[in-house]
């Protein structure tokens, strides 16, 4: 899944920035939209089971009893100090690097870079690249026995990274530093996520996963939104307070207790 999702985010930008810059920004919402609809096509043409015993008994739940699951994973979750970093690493990734990522490499290529839709597909495609790297280099870390300290020195690396990104002048440069931003965050994206699966219980990791894909997915609009206000008083403030947040997040992960 994290490989599928890598490899189109190198395709879609890239191809994105191509295609506006080739047939225009009218034709290539026309071909986003014929896309859309064989997405659609091909989800209509799934034949689903028909519900088996558990998955009926499973929507028979009451509301309360599914609140109250939800509850004891977070309070599975507060209780374990290991799972709050993890948690914590996944979070701050998607709320400190996916909007200055978008929003913020998007002025930086207007206003400093002074580039075009192709630019900006391109560092998009460097960050999508990177990270795929990332997640084949993950694969290959699986033999760590504890991932605290990488995990909190690869947020440290995201956090210098964003900083940098906010003084570059160059698109190569701009590039290499997204590029090397989309490695740390392919790698932390799957070792935090092997981590938390590694110290929860086997009875809690379906509400454990569900904590894990409301840190990803919740906090992507906020990110943009605080990117936006950002922007306005500085593009350089927007990368060094993002920065921050991932150094911030690092020291919290680095000073946490040791677990094996």
């Amino acid at each position: 899944m994290q490989g599928s999702e890598q490899i189109t985010n190198v395709v879609g930008p890239a191809a994105a920035g191509l295609a506006i810059g080739a047939v225009g920004l009218t034709a290539t919402f026309t071909l986003n939209a014929l896309l859309l609809l064989l997405g659609s096509l091909c989800m209509f043409l799934v034949q689903p089971k028909a519900p088996g015993r558990s998955l009926q008994a499973a929507q028979a739940v009451p509301k309360q009893a599914l609140a109250a699951e939800i509850g004891e994973g977070l309070r599975y979750a507060w209780q374990r100090s290991d799972i709050r970093i993890g948690l914590l690493l996944i979070a701050a990734i998607n709320f400190a690097i996916l909007g200055p990522i978008v929003i913020g490499v998007a002025q930086l290529v207007t206003v400093r870079l002074q580039g075009n839709a192709t630019t900006f597909g391109s560092l998009q495609a460097a960050y999508g690249v990177g990270a795929l790297l990332g997640v084949v280099i993950a694969g290959q870390l699986s033999a760590i026995s504890n991932l605290k300290t990488p995990l909190a020195w690869l947020a440290g690396a995201l956090g210098l990274g964003l900083i940098a990104l906010g003084f570059v002048h160059s698109t190569a440069l701009a590039a290499i530093a997204i590029g090397g931003m989309g490695i740390g965050g392919g790698i932390v994206g799957v070792l935090a996520m092997t981590w938390l699966q590694q110290q929860t219980a086997f009875h809690m990791q379906g509400r454990m996963m569900s904590l894990i894909m409301f840190a990803a997915v919740a906090l992507d609009p906020f990110s943009q939104a605080a990117s936006g206000a950002l922007l306005e008083i500085s593009l350089t403030g927007l990368f060094v307070a993002a920065g921050i947040v991932m150094l911030l997040t690092a020291m919290g992960a680095a000073i946490g207790p040791e677990t094996s």
